[in-house]
């Protein structure tokens, strides 16, 4: 599979066109994964499909192992009248994706469990702070040294608080710099040395602007899409 037969076949609705990542953000995602040979991948949210055939497609030029499957996770895909399961089919890779149609803190605990590592993680389901919080906490654990984490959206409060929590508070990760301003990409370099009463405060300014400018309009027009086009804007390059 290539990014050009992805091109070809990706189908999202208009009224939904703003909902997935843009082609230069799936773009870095299938570079990094094919540049550094990362082979084990798992992604919290899924919508219409487009970052984790992406992913998929990057893993699969380095990937020996018959049984890879990228594993992705959305309770909400009826939502999108499983358009993300329509594109996998058309691209005849359904069987190579471990789809899980349930919340992010019940599929996530379960993998942990199962002793399995990834050296590629997408953390882009739910926004709510706390909710990224626990896709992040579990990640942690699930993520191989040397691993990358990349987080979504990154012009929200919650992606922005949560991005310094972990540049203050967890030396074990190193941040590197993304040429997009819409991702964030970690890096587990060593393990967590923390003692117990480590906290550091990780109040940030980042995106604070932006995003309450974002919330006032999206407030005055009641319309989703209106916000997701303003967002746009906020979120080139």
């Amino acid at each position: 599979m290539e990014i050009s037969d992805i091109k070809k076949v990706f189908f999202v609705p208009d009224h939904d066109k703003y909902t997935p990542v843009k082609d230069e953000e799936a773009e870095f995602m299938y570079n990094l994964i094919n540049e550094n040979k990362l082979k084990n991948t798992l992604e919290v949210g899924l919508g219409y499909g487009k970052s984790a055939l992406y992913i998929l497609c990057g893993a699969l030029k380095h990937n020996k192992n018959v049984d890879y499957k990228h594993i992705v996770m959305d309770p909400f895909q009826s939502k999108y009248n499983y358009g993300a399961i329509a594109n996998f089919k058309k691209l005849h890779v359904e069987n190579q994706i471990e789809f899980n149609e349930e919340y992010s803190h019940f599929v996530l605990p379960k993998i942990v469990q199962s002793n399995r590592k990834f050296d590629f993680i997408l953390i882009d389901g739910g926004h709510k702070f706390d909710d990224q919080f626990v896709d992040f906490y579990y990640a942690d654990l699930l993520a191989e040294k040397s691993a990358f984490i990349l987080f979504h959206d990154t012009w929200m409060r919650s992606t922005a608080l949560l991005v310094s929590y972990i540049k203050t508070n967890r030396k074990d990760y190193k941040h590197i710099h993304v040429p997009l301003r819409n991702l964030c990409l970690f890096q587990k370099i060593s393990t967590d040395q923390r003692d117990w009463l480590h906290f550091k405060e990780f109040y940030s300014l980042n995106s604070f602007f932006r995003y309450r400018l974002v919330k006032w309009f999206n407030g005055e027009s009641k319309s989703v899409q209106y916000l997701l086009k303003f967002k746009d804007y906020f979120t080139r390059k």
